[in-house]
């Protein structure tokens, strides 16, 4: 590691780039850098690469980002010394001689530094990586054509030397089964895998994200001194490794981010097969990385970042079977799933249909009926559609408040007037106050309340075809209103082709009767019948109803 002070960087950077302004410390494994910030909008990073490093691989660098300047803007650029050159050879303190590299500064937040990751963010980063590998498809150079340990080419021979050294017992047969997986489900799919030049470090320290916008975005990635010749999936699996981290379901995140890159680097059936085997081989070369470079540098902090999150996610991961983890990648590229297994679910031996019809009917009530004479085998989707199934915003959304908080209305929160106001917000004066239920048939049920507390009246009519729900309109076992409840079936009236209107089928004429929450239009309009033998009454409350649900 080189050993330059503050002020032999700054005299670095007068000497050879004509720019003077303060000198930084930026933290780094085998190199040392430095921000230079030469104005409040002008900074940039001096990089003097370590002592031992190949000067091919500086240069290879440099050519890479030349050649991803106008093609990624995520990506920082070389800035040529004033001989034009850029790569610059330094005598250290040492006598030793450094090769000194000056490129743009890329603001931003380390990822790893949020404390939450919006659906947005990680589409982003999906979409980033994709845009970057697509980038480098046509781009080589012969020093990247190497032997690395951060290689996921060579992640089995890593976790192979190095897994004894994990002090953990635990982890130590987390990360030799999650091989043992690789080995069974991966490896076979490897040899037929696209290959090029990736970054190959796409880290949750290298990734930057805007820290001031409104929508979360990637807007920079770092670091590439580790890149090389290896699988186009690298970058999009070692991405996914660390967004995963301490997050309650790694599928989600890891479909999220696919996604995103697929949109623009699309994979092909082989690359989702093998993405998920490649994700968790990341994160055990990591564990075992670290556990031989500590036992070299013990008193180096920067080998310990992620791997206590590593830790924490390594068991939901090995939770995850490889072929549920394969389909619901697959699905999140819209490719059909693996024969065998149905999108995004673990098959149980056995229960087939007429086996699951067998186990309800033994172990569930029959008040809860089975519908269609062969009855629909369930494994995902949505019956009814509230908010979509498996949306990636209402999911995440959902996760973030039941990790924060899950109690009901009895009690005092924040989030509870917020959403009424906003509901309250979408609708016109005077409708201001919401009534919040759980369903379609109790939104009904509320409805039918208030129009018999209003009316004293406790017969409804029913039309034809439609659907309210299953309620009993009983309120602790005694019927509503004064008089039980009952109800009318009538056919559709007022239809385009309907053959009578509703007085003809009632055989009564009605009058509408409103009532009236903070005045104005009616929040609820009641129509009940003017004969005193006509005890029914209809209700229509679409604004307040469309606020309860």
């Amino acid at each position: 590691m080189p050993t330059f002070s503050v002020d032999q960087a700054r005299a670095i950077l007068a000497e050879s780039y004509e720019m003077n302004g303060p000198a930084t410390p930026l933290p780094s494994e085998r190199d040392q850098n430095f921000r230079i910030d030469v104005s409040p909008t002008e900074r940039y990073v001096l990089k003097i690469a370590n002592v031992s490093e190949d000067p091919s691989l500086v240069e290879a660098q440099n050519a890479a980002l030349s050649h991803l300047a106008d093609r990624a803007s995520i990506c920082p650029r070389p800035v040529p010394a004033r001989d034009d050159q850029l790569i610059t050879r330094i005598e250290g303190p040492d006598g030793r001689t450094y090769l000194v590299r000056l490129l743009t500064y890329l603001d931003g937040v380390a990822f790893g530094r949020l404390d939450e990751k919006s659906p947005e963010l990680l589409c982003s980063l999906g979409r980033s990586l994709g845009m970057l590998d697509h980038a480098l498809e046509d781009f080589d150079h012969p020093a990247f054509h190497r032997e690395l340990h951060w290689d996921l080419a060579q992640g089995l021979d890593v976790v192979r030397r190095y897994a004894s050294l994990i002090d953990n017992s635990r982890v130590r047969g987390l990360v030799e089964s999650l091989a043992s997986d690789v080995d069974r489900h991966t490896v076979e799919r490897l040899a037929s895998l696209r290959q090029s030049i990736i970054h190959n470090d796409a880290n949750d320290y290298n990734v930057l994200v805007d820290g001031d916008g409104e929508v979360q975005s990637i807007v920079g990635l770092i670091d590439f001194g580790d890149m090389v010749r290896s699988y186009t999936i690298g970058d999009l699996a070692i991405g996914v490794a660390y967004a995963l981290l301490d997050v309650p379901d790694p599928l989600d995140v890891a479909a999220i981010v696919t996604r995103g890159y697929h949109a623009q680097n699309p994979l092909d059936s082989n690359e989702t097969g093998a993405l998920y085997g490649l994700i968790c081989l990341r994160l055990c070369m990591s564990v075992c990385i670290a556990a031989h470079q500590t036992r070299q540098r013990p008193d180096d902090s920067y080998l310990a970042i992620s791997q206590e999150p590593i830790r924490r996610t390594l068991p939901r991961l090995a939770e995850r079977p490889f072929p549920l983890a394969e389909n619901v990648l697959r699905e999140a590229c819209e490719l059909t799933p693996s024969p065998g297994h149905a999108p995004g679910t673990r098959k149980t031996p056995g229960l087939d249909t007429p086996a699951l019809l067998n186990r309800r009917r033994q172990r569930v009530g029959r008040n809860l009926s089975v519908a269609y004479r062969s009855p629909v085998h369930m494994s995902r989707g949505n019956n009814v559609p509230h908010v979509g199934h498996c949306h990636p915003r209402v999911v995440a959304a959902a996760t973030r408040q039941m990790r924060r908080l899950n109690t009901n209305t009895r009690y005092l929160y924040d989030s509870l007037g917020e959403y009424a106001e906003r509901l309250a917000g979408t609708l016109p004066d005077p409708l201001e106050v919401c009534f919040f239920v759980n369903s379609a048939s109790e939104a009904n049920e509320l409805a039918l309340r208030l129009a018999q507390a209003h009316t004293g009246a406790t017969e409804i009519i029913v039309l034809e075809s439609a659907y309210h729900g299953h309620t009993s309109r009983r309120s602790r076992g005694a019927p509503v209103g004064p008089r039980g409840s009952g109800s009318r079936l009538l056919p559709r009236p007022l239809s385009a082709r309907g053959p009578r209107r509703c007085s003809e089928v009632c055989g009564v004429r009605s009058q509408r009767e409103s009532t009236h929450f903070g005045g104005g239009q009616p929040a609820l309009s009641v129509y009940r019948g003017n004969m005193p033998q006509c005890g029914w009454a209809a209700v229509s409350a679409p604004g307040l109803l469309r606020r309860g649900l």
